[in-house]
């Protein structure tokens, strides 16, 4: 078992500032374009192959269907809270 989480809008190159005028270890900050959110995705698999369906939990206080694609199997737990992350409440209702 598992819970992942994932930057919606986050792309793949990155720029990295860094201060060259510092002569200590220079202090990186990474920037990235956009607003982001995250989602969490919490998944459990067995040695023998079987799985859970997983739980993916927005960050929202109110959910939008318009969010999961179409194809999304339909035995997946789909879920959302205020702060996005999963929480015994989540977990029980996912098993």
């Amino acid at each position: 078992m598992d819970e992942s989480g994932f930057a919606i809008g986050a792309i793949e190159a990155s720029k990295v500032v860094i201060d060259t005028h510092v002569t200590q270890a220079p202090t990186y900050h990474q920037a990235q374009p956009g607003r982001q959110e995250w989602v969490t995705a919490v998944e459990c698999i067995c040695a023998d192959g079987s799985f859970l369906p997983p739980c993916i939990i927005f960050k929202a206080e109110n959910f939008c269907h318009s969010w999961v694609p179409a194809n999304t199997p339909k035995d997946w737990a789909i879920s959302n809270n205020s702060q996005g992350w999963t929480s015994n409440q989540h977990g029980a209702d996912w098993l």
